[in-house]
């Protein structure tokens, strides 16, 4: 079946939400919203200097509205405590692939 990397060129990127993609398949919700991530946070870091302002700053800069991001950041952290649902691993993967079409 042809999941959201199919959307993206050959990169690590696509590698990346393909990985994510496969932790949602098997069921690790927490996995693949900790995949996509640190996706995310690595290609802002190669944007900026600050890691922790980075993802908040790319995000601003990609245009994506600020309910997106921190419904990004909700089931980040979500993850981190062990609640995370599938829901939140969709979105996860969505956000990931959403932020690199909008490079």
């Amino acid at each position: 079946s042809l999941g959201l990397a199919e959307l993206l060129a050959q990169g690590p990127v696509r590698d990346q939400v393909a990985a994510a993609e496969a932790h949602l398949v098997r069921g690790d919700n927490a996995e693949a919203v900790r995949t996509a991530a640190r996706a995310f946070a690595e290609s802002s870091r190669a944007e900026s200097t600050s890691m922790e302002i980075a993802p908040v700053l790319r995000a601003l800069m990609l245009g994506m509205g600020g309910r997106r991001y921190l419904r990004f950041c909700e089931a980040a952290m979500r993850a981190d405590q062990g609640s995370c649902t599938p829901a939140d691993a969709q979105f996860a993967i969505f956000f990931l692939v959403d932020s690199a079409l909008e490079r």
